[in-house]
């Protein structure tokens, strides 16, 4: 069910950030890597390496929602997306020894097929953002990398 589900989140969609890589057919750590060499080789280029520790705990749900609204999902897709990201509760059970229930209202679930992609929708609202020229930030799953290239940034 997960899987018909990416599929159609997929296509609704549409394509995703140039500059957003991991959990994509044909953007993986190398295209990631080559984009940000090509970059730095011209010279004069900066570059601040930033790890979002927690990122999938912490993604904000509704946010995913209403970025997955904004583009144009709808319906029961939604609708069960919605279902699919709330009302989640877990216990640890470890050497014969229960936990209390605990109760989840952000993260992407982890180990499903979906989270991959709902965390890359947030990820993809960050690297959208507007930033002074000669800046740019590549992203690959919660790590980023944020260069300005040319001479006014090479300080």
């Amino acid at each position: 069910m997960k899987r018909i589900v990416l599929n159609k989140l997929i296509w609704a969609v549409g394509p995703l950030h140039q500059d957003l890589f991991a959990y994509r057919r044909g953007m993986g750590t190398a295209e990631c890597l080559s984009t940000l060499l090509c970059t730095a080789s011209s010279g004069g280029t900066t570059v601040a390496f930033l790890d979002l520790e927690k990122a999938f705990e912490l993604a904000n749900c509704r946010v995913i929602l209403s970025l997955l609204v904004r583009k144009g999902v709808c319906g029961r897709l939604l609708i069960w997306l919605k279902d699919f990201l709330s009302g989640r509760a877990a216990r640890v059970a470890f050497q014969g020894e229960t936990s209390q229930l605990h109760q989840y209202e952000n993260g992407t679930p982890q180990g499903s097929i979906l989270s991959p992609f709902l965390f890359n929708i947030l990820m993809e609202e960050l690297i959208s953002l507007t930033l002074p020229p000669g800046t740019k930030l590549l992203c690959y799953a919660d790590d980023l990398a944020l260069y300005c290239t040319g001479p006014a940034h090479a300080q």
